[in-house]
């Protein structure tokens, strides 16, 4: 078996990230993925929706890598074929209908109600059903209370993307009959991962992914009240001392860090040119050693 991981980008493309041998229900394999990740380019500080087909594993290292009040979305789709498959035929139609009634709602509040509901009419029929249906309840519900559209509530709520990228992997794998060892069912799966690539498509509801970032930017604990500017320098020398600022050394370590705590609208400017009256003047030589300003080379504002 293999786990893999899948992105979607702020332009709604998605891209296939890592591969590793093992099954989504061992921590320790869906931690190695994770940290291969974070190894590569992943910042585990910047807030994240993961959306994950309910392996408990997942979920416990996500939350242990990315924080306890990382957004996570259990995939509906899963879900609603796990209940209803340990469900005698006639109550599948019903249960169906209440699960998706509750899944279109805005309001996340009165989906649990809705989901409490259900389990307590399954209760004495299927008790372990009921209690399945409690137990994912919070992550079930992810998208609705980040407050997304319907259209992209739809499109994240599942997994079928890299549903779909398996189903490419099973084609391409078919034919293969004498397998020698793990690094050769590796490849073969990592192969059909990229010939799915030639058939992705931009996410439907891509216009809406602003809402989305903005969304996660009021997730993080660490972010910036509204209405205040967030701007930094950096230098072309490493060691000038920081005076009360802080510094940057990277312009694109500095563009992570600024769309990390939620700002979206981020321009850059020579020093002294700011737009803004009050930011253009706020280095002067008065204040500064005489010299100090020609070492530094522009500045990055915004405003959340």
């Amino acid at each position: 078996m293999s786990c893999g991981s899948l992105s979607r980008a702020a332009d709604g493309h998605k891209h296939p990230l890592a591969l590793v041998e093992g099954a989504t229900e061992n921590a320790a394999v869906v931690q190695a993925l994770i940290d291969n990740l974070i190894e590569r380019w992943l910042d585990p500080k910047v807030c994240r929706l993961f959306i994950v087909d309910g392996a408990k594993a997942l979920s416990k290292v996500i939350r242990r890598t990315f924080g306890a009040h990382t957004p996570i979305q259990r995939c509906q789709t899963h879900k609603a074929r796990n209940v209803t498959e340990r469900l005698p035929k006639p109550l599948h139609a019903s249960v169906r209908r209440a699960l998706r009634q509750a899944w279109e709602l805005d309001d996340a509040d009165k989906a649990e109600r809705l989901l409490r509901n259900l389990a307590r009419r399954l209760e004495q029929q299927a008790p372990s059903v009921a209690a399945s249906i409690l137990g994912g309840l919070n992550e079930m519900l992810t998208v609705a209370r980040l407050k997304l559209p319907t259209p992209l509530r739809r499109s994240l709520a599942c997994t079928n993307a890299i549903e779909n990228i398996m189903g490419t992997v099973r084609r391409v794998c078919r034919n293969v009959k004498g397998w020698r060892n793990a690094a050769m069912a590796l490849r073969w799966t990592a192969a059909g991962m990229l010939e799915a690539t030639k058939g992705f498509r931009r996410l439907k509801a891509y216009k809406h992914l602003p809402v989305l970032r903005a969304a996660l930017a009021a997730q993080m604990p660490h972010s910036i009240p509204h209405g205040d500017a967030y701007f930094a320098y950096f230098n072309k020398i490493w060691g000038i001392p920081a005076r009360g600022h802080t510094f940057i050394y990277d312009e694109n370590t500095l563009l992570r860090t600024m769309r990390s705590v939620g700002f979206a609208q981020i321009t850059r400017f020579e020093l002294q040119e700011s737009h803004d009256l009050a930011l253009r003047g706020l280095e002067n030589e008065t204040r500064m050693p005489a010299g100090f300003l020609q070492l530094e080379t522009l500045t990055l504002e915004g405003n959340n």
